[in-house]
Parts: C-alpha cells; structure tokens; sequence
C-alpha cells in the first residue's frame, strides 16, 4: 500500500463551531471542534480558544512557504473558495439595458460567481484573526488547485478574486492601498476537487 502523506489528508485544518439545541438545559450550546482537510473531524468539542491555538499552529507550517518575505507576517486570514477562478475579463458583455441601448453590462455569470462564495458565509474562512473588512496594508496570495491541463491567466484570476474580496466585504478597498501585492499566487495541478486557497497577511513597516 502506497504510503500517502499526512498533509493530503489532515492539513490545513477547518476551524468548526455550530450550535446545537441542548434538550436537557433547552439552549443553544456552542460546540467547537477542528476538521481535517478531508472533511473528517480532528478533535471532540474543545474551548474556542484552544481549536484557535491548535490551528494556527498546525495550519502554520503547512502555510510556511506561501508569501515568504522579510515584510510579510503570519496569515490574519485564510479563505477556501470550492471550484476554478473565473477570469476577470469574462466580468463584462456587450448587451443591452431596460431602455434597449447597446452598451457593456456585467455578465450574469460572473455575478453569480462571486453570489456562490457569498453563500458560503463564515465558511468561506478555514482560519481568521481579523475584523471584517480588512483596512490595513495587505498581501493576498492566491493558490488556485486546478484539474486538467486548461490555461488560466494568473492576473485576471487574481482580479477576479479581488473583486470578489471586496463585494464581500472581506477587503475595504481591493486597491493599492489596502493590497499592497499578490506575490505568491500560483496555480496547482491537483487530482481532487479544484479550489482556491486565499491567504492574506498583513505587509509590515
């Protein structure tokens, strides 16, 4: 049996809370425990900030080589968007308005690209230490996990997930002045399902 490493199946680990209806104290009861990267569950019902504590620190190696730099810090945030990054330019299409003018609309499909991460809500987020939105000077670096041998522009994937940062409410402006650079960002060729992973960290001094 080939042996598979512990990576590909535990890491990065999923931070999880839910409340959950308690028939004995008849309250919601807060229950925290971590995930694997296979959807399995690492731990039982643990403190808030013991889950933090183990995974940050576990997540932190296996998140060691993206965004290496003398100005960047530890991840604030780390994001999991399922699927391939739509291309920015797909973003708008010639067609015509209520009045029946011919001018640039935006395309339906790239609207509800960034209306399926919305969906998501908080579990968009594998780790996050920040409050939303994110003002402060940024670097955002975007590993996008793809299948197959189709060719993506790596600029116009990481405009489109910038705009969808900012829709969301994630980043306060996808401008210079709060994403400082996207260095980093790459693509994957992987066997399991394709997905973006998002790593934001603050860019020092």
């Amino acid at each position: 049996m080939k042996d598979e490493s512990i990576e590909k199946y535990m890491l990065p680990v999923k931070t999880i809370v839910q409340y959950l209806w308690n028939r004995k104290t008849m309250k919601n009861e807060r229950v925290c425990y971590l995930e694997c990267s296979n959807g399995e569950a690492l731990t039982v019902n643990i403190p808030f900030s013991w889950m933090s504590f183990m995974a940050f620190n576990l997540n932190r190696k296996y998140y060691n080589d993206i965004s290496k730099g003398s100005r960047v810090s530890d991840p604030i945030a780390i994001l999991k968007i399922p699927g391939i990054p739509m291309q920015r330019s797909e973003s708008q299409i010639v067609g015509k308005n209520k009045r029946g003018e011919v001018c640039i609309l935006e395309n339906p499909a790239y609207t509800e690209s960034i209306k399926k991460a919305e969906l998501l809500g908080e579990g968009i987020f594998i780790e996050r230490w920040v409050v939303l939105p994110i003002r402060e000077p940024v670097c955002v670096t975007c590993i996008y996990n793809i299948k197959g041998s189709e060719q993506y522009d790596l600029s116009q994937s990481n405009a489109w997930v910038m705009d969808l940062l900012d829709r969301l409410g994630i980043l306060y402006s996808k401008l210079h002045r709060v994403v400082v650079s996207t260095n980093g960002s790459r693509f994957r060729t992987v066997k399991e399902e394709p997905c973006i992973i998002i790593v934001i960290r603050r860019v020092e001094g």
